[in-house]
């Protein structure tokens, strides 16, 4: 039923959407506690920190077979720690400065690799 496939992925859009603005607000980044209140800074950091998000997910995707999975009382099978988070280590643990974060991008632009696709 197309009406059906169409909510569905609604829904998966929207639940990434809401995934992005937990981590950006208070699962990683911690946005609300910087109290800009200048518009212009508020979309600069805002433009800044998806890009890095988008950063942190796609180093998590690469170490996305290393995540535990955890069940709970109900059946229900997920990772122990979200995609995002793992991705936030590997970028924090290697990356201490603005030079730091250059030559990580670089390398990593310059490297091939295979992201396997997470089931959802």
């Amino acid at each position: 039923d197309w009406a059906k496939q169409n909510v569905l992925a609604r829904y998966r859009l929207r639940w990434c959407t809401e995934s992005l603005f937990r981590h950006l607000k208070s699962n990683g980044f911690d946005l609300e506690e910087l109290g800009f209140s200048n518009p212009q800074k508020i979309r600069l950091l805002v433009a800044i920190v998806v890009v890095l998000y988008i950063i942190c997910v796609a180093e998590g995707l690469k170490h996305f077979d290393r995540i535990s999975q955890k069940t709970y009382a109900q059946g229900r099978v997920s990772g122990s720690a979200s995609v995002f988070r793992v991705g936030y280590g590997v970028v924090s643990g290697q990356v201490r400065t603005i030079a730091h974060f250059l030559a990580w991008l670089l390398n990593a632009i310059r490297q091939k690799v295979k992201v396997p696709k997470p089931a959802i």
